[in-house]
């Protein structure tokens, strides 16, 4: 079931941050040995971090949450991923646009002009899409 932010609801594993915005902001994956196609693999999840911070936009939390995946008890995988907890909005701050269809919208003039260069540097012309 997803909460009002979209993602999962709260609860659990994670730490009871009532700040109720909340984000993905960044992640980092190593690979520190190599896994065999049959090996059984075993999971384990930690809260490696949880920092309070007060911003520009008001009051965060950081939560960084670290997996590690093993396979025949040698470490193969770590997944740090950190999610930011915010305050709501202030009364009158600017919103970010709720319609998506502008968004898209300029993801494929976005994608028209970035075929257009790439087919102009194909055809030899140097990254010039006209003639």
């Amino acid at each position: 079931m997803l909460g009002p932010d979209g993602h999962p609801t709260r609860g659990g594993f994670l730490p009871p941050v009532t700040l109720p915005r909340r984000m993905w902001a960044g992640s980092r994956l190593t690979f520190p040995a190599p896994i065999a196609f049959d090996a059984p693999l075993e999971r384990s999840s930690t809260i490696a971090s949880v920092e309070h911070k007060s911003g520009r936009s008001g009051e965060l939390v950081l939560v960084t949450v670290r997996h590690e995946i093993r396979a025949r008890g040698v470490l193969a995988v770590t997944d740090e991923h950190d999610i930011v907890y915010r305050q709501a909005p202030r009364p009158g701050a600017p919103q970010a646009p709720r319609d998506g269809q502008a968004y898209l919208a300029g993801l494929r003039e976005l994608d028209r002009q970035s075929l257009a260069w790439i087919g102009a540097m194909l055809a030899g012309r140097g990254g010039r899409s006209h003639r």
